[in-house]
């Protein structure tokens, strides 16, 4: 009689492990932050940045610069970015890309092409300021042969160019692009990351299925997420968020705030269930 007890029991708690097992959203995964740095670095500003990445050694950073829609005026940055990038780029676990809009390949080429050299010059002239690679934003969903020209022009110049450590390429649709994009051989090559969602939270609860099905089949370490207002998620919440975007892209961002002008009190959050997650 005892030992059916004690069998039972044991299979009671074998069952409730299974459960739990099931209903936690934590496993092993591969995730980088791709964090949009659009807060002008004042004393302090970036400090939040900095602790999380000093904090979470294993948790990767993309950090974009944007000190002005673009590099702004000036061969090299003002001296409260300079001290602010070259914090940033003395970690291990963080990487820095700078901003250019593309305004969906209606901007004039040869502007783009002058703001990644401004960024090159950076690194060129001081090390410590180098950026790893640009940040394209507005970049189109249509696939065009005129389109996908631009593309590779400005893909090239950042390949091409010395003062971008990395040659680090991400394009920001904003939504999934054409399969066309990612279906060419050629072009595919010259983009390591691209935003396939960026938009408010509810819309991602809305959307996300129809998302997850249509990139099945892609390289899901090639696909980056955005997610602004997002309400105040507890940790298990946001793990099983993190878990979803995961299903579509490696790199990922999470903020309350409704635009990435402020570093809010969620961002901490966030970064400590990835790092859960990457566990």
């Amino acid at each position: 009689m005892f030992f059916l007890l004690v069998l039972c029991l044991g299979l009671l708690l074998l069952s409730a492990q299974a459960t739990s097992s099931q209903n936690s959203p934590r496993q092993t995964m591969d995730a980088t932050v791709l964090v949009p740095l659009y807060v002008y670095p004042t004393t302090g500003a970036w400090e939040p940045v900095i602790e999380m990445a000093s904090s979470f050694p294993r948790v990767h950073f993309t950090a974009i610069i944007n000190p002005q829609s673009g590099p702004g005026e000036g061969a090299l940055p003002n001296e409260n970015y300079t001290q602010a990038i070259q914090t940033l780029n003395a970690l291990d676990n963080v990487r820095t890309i700078g901003y250019v809009a593309t305004t969906w390949c209606s901007k004039n080429l040869s502007s783009v092409l002058d703001e990644i050299a401004v960024y090159a010059g950076w690194g060129s002239q001081d090390p410590s300021l180098a950026m790893s690679g640009i940040f394209f934003d507005e970049t189109p969903t249509l696939y065009t042969p005129e389109y996908v020209s631009y593309l590779q022009a400005v893909s090239q110049a950042v390949h091409s160019n010395g003062g971008l450590q990395e040659g680090f390429v991400v394009h920001n649709p904003g939504a999934l692009p054409e399969a066309r994009y990612f279906s060419d051989p050629e072009f595919a090559q010259t983009v390591d990351l691209t935003v396939v969602f960026e938009d408010a939270y509810v819309n991602w609860t809305m959307r996300s299925a129809a998302l997850i099905d249509a990139t099945k089949t892609f390289d899901h370490e090639k696909f980056a997420l955005l997610l602004h207002s997002v309400p105040a998620l507890n940790d298990v919440d946001t793990e099983i968020v993190l878990v979803n975007l995961m299903t579509v892209g490696h790199s990922v961002f999470l903020t309350g705030s409704s635009n990435y002008t402020a570093i809010d009190s969620y961002w901490p959050v966030f970064v400590n269930c990835l790092d859960t997650l990457l566990g």
